[in-house]
């Protein structure tokens, strides 16, 4: 008989044993370097095509009539006869849709004067010129390439003098 009792476990040699742990290592690395992969592609699609399609995005284009038309055309199997009518349309109404968003621009701006000027009103020198450049910094972007942050106070109340509020 040997030497082993009967019902006990047979032992993992130390061979095994090793084998199975470089397995296992084998293992965790490829799915690290498969994790590494995914984040290298979708870094790279956003270095190529997302910058291309946020910077769109950001520019705010207004398409002409021509790209609605062309757009239209596609989209919509426009023939011919339709295609000139559509065409037609677009070209009347854009001068008048043009015209009511520069209405409104100037109707905001004129608002937004108004407001700025009764603020000013209110200041002190000091408090003016603080006021005017925190301004600068709360307002969109697009609203401080229109100047809207440059304004100043009415030149009645010459409420700064030298100050970065005066225009």
């Amino acid at each position: 008989m040997e030497n082993h009792p009967p019902n006990q476990a047979h032992p993992v040699p130390p061979a095994a044993a090793k084998a199975r742990r470089n397995l296992r290592l084998k293992v965790v690395l490829l799915g690290l370097a498969i994790l590494l992969s995914g984040v290298v592609i979708g870094a790279g699609g956003m270095l190529f095509w997302g910058r291309e399609l946020i910077l769109k995005r950001l520019q705010h284009v207004r398409p002409g009539p021509e790209m609605i038309c062309q757009r239209l055309e596609k989209t919509l199997g426009l023939n011919s006869g339709q295609k000139v009518e559509v065409e037609r349309i677009l070209k009347e109404y854009f001068p008048r849709i043009r015209e009511i968003r520069q209405r409104k621009d100037q109707l905001t701006h004129e608002a937004f004067r108004a407001m700025h000027r009764e603020i000013f009103a209110v200041l002190d020198p000091r408090q003016a010129q603080i006021y005017e450049e925190e301004l600068g910094r709360m307002l969109p972007r697009p609203w401080r390439r229109r100047g809207f942050h440059r304004m100043g106070p009415p030149p009645d109340q010459g409420a700064c003098e030298k100050s970065p509020c005066e225009k």
